[in-house]
């Protein structure tokens, strides 16, 4: 699940931020698809109380965050 848009993700970062460090992008994504991840275990092993979708808009606001500092 973590790679499915690895390449992607990695080729659109370098377009937009071409003044990156070559290993910025490859960093970035491991970050946001580790913590990614880790939101995902913790929302399961507290119950999924939280909808899918309050999960899903939770880490679409962080992930975005987190590009937003590294691709300006």
């Amino acid at each position: 699940m973590i790679y499915i848009l690895h390449d992607r993700s990695i080729e659109a970062w370098r377009e937009q931020a071409p003044q990156n460090n070559v290993h910025t992008p490859e960093a970035l994504y491991s970050f946001i698809s580790s913590g990614s991840a880790a939101a995902i275990k913790e929302w399961v092993q507290n119950g999924m109380t939280q909808s899918p979708e309050e999960v899903a808009a939770f880490i679409d606001k962080a992930t975005r965050s987190v590009e937003r500092s590294f691709l300006e």
